[in-house]
């Protein structure tokens, strides 16, 4: 999915129209939300949403509303079953419920941005979407509520003659007009215009037993290459100062200056490693399937920071599958439990592949196999549910503990872990070349060169 995102103008008319149809919209998202979340399905919404003011003001409208509503209640669902979603968000709810947020601005926050859903065969000159019109040849997006062409709005884009997105909105429109089979969906909210569409999915042209597999975390991501349990390249991204604090308040300068730049820095990350997968012809793209919520997770304050709230993975994740959906990677997920503690034991001293770099092999190495289900450490039936729930965690040990039986680490608790400042005591032949540029905060470090191959498998 490609999603371009762009600030705009429009004449006083179209202002007035926009937040006519916003006001309706979201009228009908929180009803359909309501009703979702209380069990009942699209046939007995449809209904009662046609009865009302806001359901019969248009029907795309409404379909395109019913269908923001799944979405919204599927993903809270996987994140939070037992909370209701709170439109405009829980911080601000809090902050009207101690009167420091005003009405006016309560009722701003809970706006959501009109969403029109796209529609390739749509009636008029240009397919793609029923209310939206591309003209990117005059830097407009024209608004047509009644199909009109007299009744239409322009919704002028401030787009730059050299931006890339302009490439990609021309070669979108040139399949709404010639082949009327890609359709776009369109966010608008008072200040910019988000629009999205999935691209044709390239042939695969890499080797579908060489997987590219990554370890996410908070401070630094390591990504491995391996084919056949031979691993080819291996490397670290290092950005602790990305996630430094600014000493200011969130909405301080400062603070939201720091914060562009690491997602600017986090997609250039994506841009390189997917450029890896691109070099070594990579099919298939690994990661970890993680699924930790916000919490306090006992291990103290700057440890719930960079889980919660400096790690998010949309600014790293999103950039990085759509990347490698352009260029035809599968993508796979897997349960990485111990990877780390198994990856040092079996890839990090052997091979001199310092954490987390050992971690993605061995997160590699998983995905690699046929069957990567760890084995059950009970086979009584009230521990099954409990093993399910934790995702087999617990085999994942069993696992952890048969390679401490074979690599007999120092530590019997644990294997020490391979870092970057180990490689000291090693030939300078030997060492890895650290490259960080001056006007980046990421440290990039990479191996000389030669394809290894792991001395011990399980």
């Amino acid at each position: 999915m490609i999603t371009v995102k762009l600030p705009y103008t429009t004449t006083p008319e179209g202002v007035a129209e926009l937040a006519v149809w916003q006001r309706h919209y979201n009228s009908v998202l929180r009803t359909c939300y309501q009703r979702i979340r209380a069990g009942k399905t699209q046939k007995d919404i449809l209904p009662e949403l046609r009865a009302r003011k806001d359901g019969a003001f248009n029907s795309w409208l409404t379909l395109s509303a019913l269908s923001q509503a799944k979405g919204i209640h599927k993903a809270a669902q996987k994140n939070h079953p037992d909370q209701p979603v709170i439109f405009g968000g829980r911080r601000n709810f809090s902050l009207r419920s101690q009167n420091k947020l005003s009405a006016t601005d309560w009722q701003e926050k809970r706006l959501q941005p009109l969403t029109i859903e796209g529609h390739a065969k749509s009636f008029g000159p240009q397919g793609g979407n029923h209310k939206f019109l591309l003209e990117i040849e005059a830097n407009t997006l024209w608004f047509c509520p009644t199909g009109k062409s007299k009744d239409r709005f322009p919704l002028k884009l401030k787009l730059g003659k050299s931006s890339n997105y302009r490439d990609k909105l021309a070669d979108m429109q040139r399949h709404c007009l010639s082949l009327r089979d890609t359709p776009f969906t369109v966010k608008v909210t008072k200040t910019h215009v988000s629009i999205s569409w999935q691209p044709e999915v390239a042939t695969p042209a890499g080797r579908k037993e060489r997987i590219l597999s990554l370890d996410l975390n908070p401070n630094r991501i390591g990504w491995a290459i391996l084919e056949k349990n031979q691993v080819l390249a291996w490397g670290i991204y290092d950005f602790p100062a990305l996630n430094s604090k600014s000493g200011q308040a969130p909405n301080h300068t400062a603070s939201l200056k720091k914060r562009n730049k690491r997602k600017h820095e986090l997609s250039l990350i994506a841009k390189d490693i997917t450029a890896h997968a691109l070099h070594f012809q990579c099919g298939t793209l690994v990661t970890e399937s993680l699924t930790i919520s916000p919490k306090n997770h006992g291990k103290g304050k700057t440890f719930n920071r960079l889980v919660n709230n400096a790690w998010f993975r949309n600014g790293f994740l999103s950039p990085l599958l759509r990347r490698a959906q352009e260029l035809g990677l599968s993508h796979k997920e897997v349960n990485p439990a111990y990877s780390s503690k198994i990856g040092n034991a079996l890839w990090g001293w052997n091979l001199n592949i310092p954490d987390p770099a050992c971690a993605a092999t061995e997160i590699g190495r998983r995905a690699s196999l046929s069957n990567v289900t760890p084995p059950k450490t009970s086979d009584s039936p009230e521990n099954q549910r409990k093993e399910d729930r934790d995702q087999r965690t617990h085999g994942w040990k069993a696992v952890w503990e048969k390679t401490k039986e074979k690599t007999k680490p120092k530590n019997r608790a644990d294997t020490p872990r391979f870092l970057p400042a180990d490689y000291l005591s090693l030939p300078e032949a030997s060492r890895p070349r650290i490259w960080k540029s001056r006007r980046s905060n990421v440290s990039v470090l990479s191996p000389p060169g030669l394809a290894h191959k792991p001395s011990l498998d399980l």
